[in-house]
């Protein structure tokens, strides 16, 4: 792969990991003020809905492409409740809230988790290809 389509691909991971990081803090802020401001939150609901997201931390502060893809996974939950919760009450601010930052971030880690593989790959075959150019010159110096 040529190098601008390198540095392409790296600015569009930059995009999306900053997506994928925002939206999850976002979220994680959101989980927090939805069970300290509404009467029926508590600490155990807390703990209970923001247990599954904290999993992911080491994952993600190692930048692991199989970590984000597990995410798209996990959030789709936090999509459903939303959802439900939403149909109850179409005017929560907060539900709308969840909604579009369960949105945010399914696709900010997808799209994560495939152009860090891409990335991943592509360096790993330059890498390969200048290895063989190092061996096929010092081959011609014998």
């Amino acid at each position: 792969m040529k190098t601008a389509q390198i540095n392409n691909l790296r600015i569009k991971l930059k995009i999306a990991l900053g997506t994928s990081l925002l939206s999850y803090a976002a979220l994680m802020l959101l989980i927090a003020v939805g069970n300290i401001f509404t009467p029926d939150g508590s600490i155990k609901y807390w703990l209970l809905q923001s247990i599954p997201l904290l999993i992911f931390v080491p994952g993600i502060l190692q930048r692991r492409f199989r970590t984000y893809s597990w995410i798209c996974f996990v959030v789709l939950i936090y999509f459903i409740h939303y959802a439900d919760k939403l149909s109850t009450d179409p005017g929560s601010i907060i539900n709308w809230a969840g909604i579009v930052l369960t949105v945010i971030l399914f696709n900010g880690a997808m799209f994560t988790s495939r152009w860090m593989q891409y990335f991943t790959l592509e360096q790993e075959q330059e890498q390969e290809q200048e290895q063989e150019q190092e061996q096929s010159s010092a081959e011609k110096d014998d």
